[in-house]
């Protein structure tokens, strides 16, 4: 429990002075002038100041924000990832601005549930439901240490209406298109085999980037992902993985074609005999990790205004071979494809098996682009 602090003020020069004490150090703070703020006034100035800086209430309480930033954050920082500490505090930042100088105590079931019900309004349904499930940890954290009696998230439902995001998906035709425009006069082009293996496969931007030759088996028809690239930092594992942790996809023929022309390409214009197997497979000028965001500007964007898209990303991708392989297979096999189930293993290499159906479908998939227009030669 927090310790009690009311503080006192001062009148000096003409200014009420607020006094009290942070980490044992006296602190003063100027409150305003004694012709604008009465004595009373410049209280409850320096009690909303204390709330702020020590994170309590006038009985000692800890604010939700005090709870949040002096208990739970140090108790849990250590299991984010680097990539994710960013957004976990900036949802934890809107808790904390919403019930600023708000006792933990104090907070019930309908506050919580009005809160959610305001983010709704403004963010996608994935926001407001990571919020709740950070208040569920913050809450259960604050009855586990005796702070509140009751968990008032227990039974706390998502809104029914969330911020829908407009996610524009690529018709089989735009996506044909696409494919035409990144082979021009026919020529198979480093574009070409990043496309055909994304209809198929479709990667996160860094899991596609952070390939090695080594992750493409093209005389087996598969491919590995172990690692991903976050900010030009390559990483152990990827959104859905652990370290260690392999996942296999299929290649189908198309993707296979197009990979092996391409590491052709690569062979000649490195003037090697044969592959590197830790080179990158799809990598910069210099050998090393593409950067996404700078990829996407100079080279994917530019290929979808050629190919009459005007906003292309590599989202707008992966939503679009999900929409067009849900037909295609089952549920279950369109989770595998895009990786979306969590795999439990943490500490074992675990090597995903790729499902006869899986492969089926995405061979079915990629039919569906060939049929379209006439291949590419």
């Amino acid at each position: 429990m927090a310790r009690i602090q009311h503080g006192w003020v001062t009148l000096e020069s003409g200014a009420w002075i607020g006094h009290f004490r942070k980490d044992g150090t006296p602190r003063a703070q100027r409150l305003g002038a004694a012709k604008v703020l009465t004595k009373t006034q410049a209280r409850e100035k320096l009690r909303g100041l204390i709330v702020k800086e020590l994170g309590i209430v006038g009985d000692g309480t800890l604010t939700l924000a005090g709870f949040i930033e002096q208990k739970w954050i140090p108790r849990n920082e250590s299991q984010w990832r680097p990539s994710s500490r960013k957004a976990v505090l900036g949802i934890l930042k809107r808790v904390t601005d919403h019930f600023d100088g708000a006792a933990i105590s104090e907070i019930d079931s309908v506050m919580l549930a009005k809160f959610l019900t305001s983010l709704a309004e403004k963010y996608s349904r994935s926001v407001v439901n990571m919020s709740r499930a950070y208040l569920r940890s913050v809450f259960s954290e604050a009855v586990y240490q005796d702070l509140i009696r009751k968990n008032p998230t227990h039974g706390l439902k998502m809104p029914k209406h969330t911020k829908m995001v407009k996610r524009p998906v690529l018709s089989i035709e735009e996506m044909q298109g696409l494919l035409e425009a990144s082979a021009p006069l026919g020529v198979r082009t480093r574009e070409y085999a990043l496309l055909r293996l994304l209809y198929v496969v479709p990667l996160r931007p860094g899991e596609l980037l952070a390939l090695r030759w080594r992750d493409v088996d093209l005389s087996a028809s598969v491919i590995s992902i172990e690692r991903s690239v976050y900010k030009s930092t390559l990483r152990p594992y990827t959104k859905t993985t652990v370290e260690g942790e392999v996942t296999q996809l299929p290649l189908t023929e198309l993707a296979v074609d197009a990979l092996t022309e391409w590491s052709v390409t690569t062979l000649e214009s490195n003037h090697a005999d044969k592959l590197d197997p830790e080179a990158y497979v799809f990598p910069n000028a210099d050998g090393g990790v593409l950067n996404a965001d700078n990829y996407l500007a100079r080279v994917l964007i530019p290929l979808g205004k050629t190919a009459g898209i005007p906003h292309l990303n590599f989202q707008q991708l992966r939503r679009s071979v999900a929409t067009h392989a849900q037909h295609l297979g089952s549920l279950k096999d369109v989770s595998s494809l895009l990786r979306h189930k969590q795999m439990q293993t943490t500490e074992q290499i675990y090597v995903q098996s790729i499902s006869a159906k899986v492969r089926e479908m995405a061979e079915k998939l990629d039919a569906r682009y060939a049929a379209t227009t006439a291949k590419v030669q």
